[in-house]
């Protein structure tokens, strides 16, 4: 089934597009909660903020992006396969820190020079700086289009 008179190919990177825009509102929100004009949640209500919208939020989010497609989508392996990368591909993404990356990209603040205390990987290595942030968003970034490049490659229509 054609939507829009797209490909199913076309169909999957325009949901893959609405993946990114839904990071770039993430991002948004992030900043207007945690940093507008230095308002910063109370700690006892970071940690809450923090579980809702990163731990069950973005699943959710990932899971109703891959179910909006299968829903639109004939019902086919290739399909089931695609939705699975969707929903891979926010995954990938958040553990990557995407989100992070936008953040202070989209809102003009500047890259923090020393470490980021606030992440987790923080707490496990001791340190986490700019740096090691881009790493770990590169390789998300290869992660995702080696995922799509077998799918594409394996489900060829």
């Amino acid at each position: 089934m054609r939507v829009f008179g797209l490909s199913h190919r076309m169909q999957v990177v325009a949901v893959l597009f609405a993946v990114v825009v839904v990071f770039c509102v993430w991002a948004k929100i992030d900043f207007a909660v945690t940093g507008l004009n230095g308002n910063y949640l109370a700690e006892e209500n970071l940690g809450a903020y923090w579980f809702w919208m990163w731990d069950v939020g973005v699943i959710v989010t990932g899971f109703v992006l891959a179910l909006s497609y299968y829903a639109g989508a004939s019902d086919t392996e290739r399909n089931e396969v695609y939705a699975v990368g969707i929903f891979l591909t926010v995954i990938v993404l958040l553990l990557g820190q995407f989100e992070d990356f936008l953040y202070f990209v989209l809102n003009g603040v500047p890259f923090p020079s020393g470490d980021w205390t606030w992440m987790p990987l923080y707490g496990v290595l001791g340190t986490w700086t700019t740096g090691m942030h881009f790493v770990t968003l590169f390789c998300s970034f290869v992660a995702v289009a080696v995922l799509w490049y077998f799918i594409f490659e394996v489900y060829e229509p």
